[in-house]
């Protein structure tokens, strides 16, 4: 069976026209028509309009999908008509309601095989594939006009969105955009494909890399076991310290020592140089792998000792920088085990595990009273990690010694809520697809 395929095409686009007519020539795995576009001088509605009508015609052609491109549209060197094909059956084996050839962005996901993604929100339906489980979806929703565009609706809409890997389709870098004002200028379009290729190659690379190693220490006693724990704490914090002191009572398998330090003027670079410290302290004492808290950190009540040496050690295996104990924020999550999660970037370092092989790299990092220690040890390393679930959080004292202008303490709680429950969902999802 043919792809049943609609390309929308404003009638006065007669350049789009004659390009998107000889992408597909000679393709004739594609049952190709050419659909008028609706005007309407706001883009992003025309091209809802122009959606619908696609969509009742499928509906009514009893179509169990159809192909809906943009006349921008692309292929690329990765396009294999049998891979797309799988994919289309595979998709529609699991009542999937999306399949998109190529994004501009997309926030997270999950690998489902070595050719598709799984994803939550996206830009880009220059290649959109609809199932018919999702026509009625469609049809239904009321369109925000002005203010929505088809991508955005559809990420709303639905959590059974798939992309190709690697990317089959991209959009022509024309220089204008018909629907979104900000891709018009040349180069821009361009940049963000680009931007996503190599993100998900880092990403595929790292799920293999995951899924390469091997661990073998399970169910180990590790009530001998003692790891250097540092503390910092501004010497006129003692309601900090006080706290801090209490989370760490009774808790024989960390080797406390406390930094106590004077409160700088400039509380980054404070708190960068109170890290160096630290490190060329673990340096000289030849010490693997030590933790580094701040004193408004918190157990969750997901702690315990086990959990903690358990993702140390896959982390040993794994070759880890850097593993949290919880953060406020990631772009990406891969699941490694039940307790331990790679992310592609964080924000917070209230309980900050750092293994050896990223000592030297802090040292000689350079650092000014711009940056923030957390984003800078974010892109430090790709090979970085958090427990999950969090066995760490941040405790409101109602001030911050490092405050972000603009934000409140309080809302802290609430972001590692939603990160935590960001990375469940990675979970779930996994789970469900594998």
């Amino acid at each position: 069976m043919k792809i049943p395929t609609y390309i929308i095409n404003l009638k006065h686009r007669t350049d789009r026209y004659k390009n998107i007519v000889q992408e597909f020539e000679d393709r004739n795995e594609f049952n190709l028509t050419v659909f008028t576009a609706v005007e309407n001088k706001i883009g992003s509605i025309g091209l809802w309009q122009s959606l619908l009508q696609i969509i009742n015609i499928a509906k009514s052609n009893k179509l169990g999908y159809v192909l809906i491109c943009e006349d921008d549209h692309l292929f690329t060197n990765e396009y294999n008509v049998e891979k797309l094909n799988e994919q289309i059956k595979y998709v529609s084996k699991i009542r999937g309601e999306i399949l998109l050839g190529g994004v501009s962005w997309f926030d997270y996901s999950v690998k489902v095989n070595d050719r598709l993604y799984w994803i939550n929100e996206f830009t880009g339906t220059q290649f959109l594939i609809v199932f018919a489980n999702f026509y009625d979806k469609i049809l239904d929703y009321k369109f925000y006009e002005g203010i929505e565009t088809i991508d955005s609706m559809i990420s709303k809409l639905s959590d059974k969105i798939f992309v190709s890997f690697p990317i089959v389709s991209i959009q022509r870098d024309t220089g204008y955009s018909d629907v979104t004002q900000k891709n018009d200028s040349k180069g821009v379009v361009q940049a963000l494909f680009n931007k996503v290729k190599l993100r998900m190659k880092a990403i595929d690379k790292m799920e293999k890399h995951i899924l390469s190693t091997k661990y073998s220490y399970y169910g180990s006693n590790y009530n001998d076991i003692q790891i250097p724990a540092y503390v910092i704490n501004i010497d006129e914090r003692y309601d900090r310290l006080e706290h801090i002191k209490s989370q760490f009572a009774n808790k024989n398998e960390f080797e406390l020592e406390f930094l106590i330090v004077q409160k700088e003027e400039k509380r980054t670079m404070g708190l960068w140089n109170n890290i160096k410290k630290i490190i060329s302290m673990a340096i000289e004492r030849d010490e693997d792998i030590i933790i580094i808290c701040e004193d408004d950190h918190v157990f969750s009540g997901n702690y315990n000792k086990e959990i903690l040496f358990d993702s140390i050690f896959q982390g040993a295996e794994l070759g880890a920088d850097i593993i949290l104990g919880g953060i406020s924020n990631t772009t990406q999550a891969i699941v490694v085990s039940p307790e331990l999660c790679w992310i592609e970037s964080f924000q917070c370092t209230q309980f900050t595990i750092l293994f050896k092989n990223i000592f030297e790299q802090i040292l000689s990092e350079p650092f000014d009273e711009t940056d923030a220690a957390d984003l800078i040890l974010s892109m430090m390393s790709a090979n970085k990690y958090v427990i999950h679930p969090f066995i760490s959080r941040q405790k409101d004292f109602g001030y911050s010694d490092i405050p972000i202008e603009g934000f409140r303490t309080d809302q802290y709680d609430g972001m590692f809520e939603n990160c935590e429950a960001k990375i469940s969902r990675v979970r779930d999802v996994k789970k469900l697809l594998n």
